[in-house]
């Protein structure tokens, strides 16, 4: 229905009708999320810091969503239990830290006209992830998301696709989720 570009292929592209206006009218409820691809997305990719994926219309090809991957250390804080830090690293209990994936931005473009849903967009993202994983055999993917009321959804979003709570930060202000890759 939906097909996905890296947005590093587009910029490539001199056929792509007005990707600059594409990316400015891109809506989404949280303003992080819709400042990272008007104003970031493009910077990064240039930059190899990250890599942004497109999710278009094929009829229009409107931008219905998108995502942004990059890799991260996860370095584990003393609230993590040796339990779960073996379970995420794979080997050792007393692990200090080990490479994640990273899904730094999802979201679904909210001035698209036709419907989308947030599954869908984590779907295509987790077919990039179990891919990289294919490739170079990491094995856990995280997201990041504040931790106050408004954000419960996102929460709630994330733990129904499967994804767990990690307590890794003393001030409490975000939570890490994680997610082991079975590939």
């Amino acid at each position: 229905m939906f097909y996905v570009v890296k947005l590093k292929d587009v910029l490539q592209l001199d056929s792509f009708p007005k990707l600059y206006e594409k990316l400015s009218n891109f809506s989404s409820k949280n303003n992080d999320v819709a400042d990272f691809i008007k104003n970031k997305a493009i910077d990064f990719e240039k930059r190899d810091m990250s890599r942004t994926y497109l999710i278009l219309d094929p009829a229009t090809e409107e931008i219905v969503g998108y995502f942004s991957l990059s890799l991260k250390v996860l370095n584990f804080s003393d609230e993590v239990s040796n339990t779960v830090k073996k379970r995420i690293h794979g080997m050792k209990s007393d692990a200090p830290f080990v490479p994640v994936i990273l899904i730094g931005q999802l979201s679904k473009n909210f001035s698209y006209s036709g419907t989308v849903k947030g599954k869908d967009i984590l779907d295509y993202a987790m077919d990039i992830v179990n891919k990289i994983h294919d490739m170079i055999g990491c094995r856990v993917c995280i997201v990041e998301t504040l931790s106050n009321k408004e954000n419960q959804k996102v929460v709630d979003f994330y733990e129904s696709y499967g994804f767990k709570k990690l307590i890794n930060n003393k001030t409490g202000e975000y939570y890490q989720l994680y997610l082991r890759i079975q590939g």
